[in-house]
């Protein structure tokens, strides 16, 4: 199996590279998105699933081997400058394109997250807050969620913590809040 998700990565990777001089129109860098990690999405849901509904030690141990690795995945994707420019254009223009709502889902679903990691704040809010983002693994029980948030506020008892369904953000205190740029849910 990890053969197999680290092929993906390395097909994804190489996916990122051809979107950055991707046409900026819905199917050159939207749909391109889209379809860039599609046999790893295969994958990972495949063994993901396996991990939480039978897992053992040895399923736990290669989760926790891939899942920084698909966590840079998808920060090299969503942190990408040049990518984002592209969505962006592509944002900007939808009111002039024939988007069906499907199309204009995939669109709004793509932009907004790349705005909620971080993608509109400035490189100063950038440095700031998002090396202070936690990744929550897909297959993370609930409850050990709650006990990673509940040992995050024992460490930093005076910061305000922020969760969405990919993150939590730290700011660095109640008197520096997150910016506005960083929206947390719908």
């Amino acid at each position: 199996t990890s053969h197999l998700i680290n092929a993906g990565i390395e097909k994804a990777k190489e996916a990122l590279k051809r979107l950055e001089s991707a046409p900026p129109t819905f199917s050159g860098i939207i749909e391109g998105i889209e379809f860039s990690r599609e046999d790893l999405e295969r994958v990972n849901q495949v063994f993901f699933n396996l991990v939480s509904a039978c897992t053992n030690d040895e399923l736990q141990a290669l989760a926790k081997e891939i899942s920084p690795k698909l966590a840079e995945l998808a920060n090299d994707l969503l942190l990408n400058p040049r990518i984002f420019a592209l969505v962006r254009q592509v944002y900007d223009a939808k009111s002039k394109l024939k988007l069906n709502i499907e199309q204009n889902r995939l669109l709004e679903k793509t932009y907004k997250a790349f705005q909620r990691n971080g993608a509109l704040l400035s490189d100063a809010q950038k440095e700031k807050y998002l090396p202070k983002t936690v990744e929550i693994p897909a297959f993370m029980d609930p409850k050990d969620i709650l006990a990673l948030l509940e040992i995050s506020l024992e460490v930093a008892p005076k910061k305000d913590v922020v969760m969405n369904l990919d993150n939590i953000y730290f700011a660095l205190d109640k008197a520096d809040p997150l910016p506005e740029s960083l929206p947390i849910l719908d």
